[in-house]
This record gives structure tokens, C-alpha cells and sequence, in this order.
């Protein structure tokens, strides 16, 4: 699977209230959807939402992923056009701080 769609899988979870919302919107089953934020997570190193049996909550990382991904789509760049490589720059700053060492 692409990292935009990994990406707009992650924005619909979050708009719609979790994996299940997330998966009428898209017509996607609900593991998918939270497998691809579970992708995200491994390649960005943080941790994107919190989850309980009941409800998903935005971690401080998830929700500066989600303001970044708000902006870029008001500019034109949207998670279908985004390249990798931008989405990799765009989501790598602002998880400095919050990324364990390596």
C-alpha cells in the first residue's frame, strides 16, 4: 500500500471518528484502515493515535500530522498528489522531539 493512501486512511480515521467511521467512509474493511496507521507509525517512529476497545485519540504527533497534512491540502498538495519523498520531509521535522533516540 502507498504512503498517501496509508495517509488518507490515517485523516479519515481521525475526521471520522475512528477505524470503523473511517472504513464506511472509504469503503475500506476496518483492520485496513488501522493497519495503514499502524504503517505510518513504523516508518514515522512515533506513535500517531492512541487506541482503547472503545475509542482512538490523536497522541501530540498525530495531531501535528493531521494540522500538516489540513495545510499542505489548503496549498494544493493533497495526500493523492503529495510525493513520498514530501511526505516523508513534511512529516520528519516536527517528530524530532517526540521520536525515541536510534
Amino acid at each position: 500500500m502507498s504512503d498517501m493512501r496509508d495517509l488518507r486512511l490515517f485523516v479519515a480515521a481521525t475526521t471520522h471518528g475512528g477505524f470503523r467511521g473511517a472504513a464506511r467512509a472509504t469503503s475500506s474493511p476496518a483492520s485496513t484502515v488501522n493497519e495503514a496507521v499502524r504503517r505510518l507509525e513504523d516508518r514515522l517512529g512515533v506513535r500517531l493515535m492512541n487506541r482503547t476497545t472503545r475509542a482512538v485519540a490523536l497522541t501530540p504527533a498525530g495531531a501535528e500530522l493531521l494540522e500538516r497534512n489540513v495545510s499542505l491540502s489548503s496549498t494544493g498538495w493533497t495526500a493523492r498528489s503529495m510525493p513520498s519523498r514530501a511526505m516523508a520531509a513534511a512529516c520528519a521535522e516536527p517528530f524530532a522531539s517526540t521520536c525515541p533516540a536510534r
